[in-house]
């Protein structure tokens, strides 16, 4: 799982507990790439067992981020993702996965799924 980080805010720490706690899936791996955080965003990743790849926010364009990310991913599988999404379920990423296994021999290489804002931040 790649995210790209700059400054996540209080609501990380509650993030990488449902990303590192998804089940139906072998291992779960989170790339951070952070662009300068200077609210403990680096820490806190580090923290959970992330792996943390820090570059300059003069360098930073979401291409770039991603691109970087990927590179320093161990797992056959990607997942793209933002510093302030929150999946639903802790089957989420079983779900995800699952769908492009199910319909690889069509050709699907790529998903995506709906985001719906917080209630807080309507």
């Amino acid at each position: 799982m790649v995210i790209p980080t700059l400054n996540a805010g209080p609501e990380f720490r509650p993030l990488l507990r449902k990303l590192f706690g998804q089940r139906g899936v072998r291992e779960v791996e989170v790339v951070v790439v952070d662009s300068g955080s200077k609210d403990g965003t680096v820490e806190l990743a580090r923290e959970h067992g992330a792996v943390v790849v820090e570059i300059p926010p003069s360098e930073f364009s979401h291409s770039h981020a991603r691109n970087l990310g990927a590179r320093a991913a161990g797992g056959d599988w990607l997942l793209f993702m933002v510093q302030d999404a929150y999946p639903i379920g802790e089957l989420w990423m079983h779900g995800m996965a699952s769908y492009l296994r199910d319909h690889a021999a069509q050709g699907v290489v790529a998903a995506s799924c709906a985001e719906f804002s917080r209630s807080e931040r309507r």
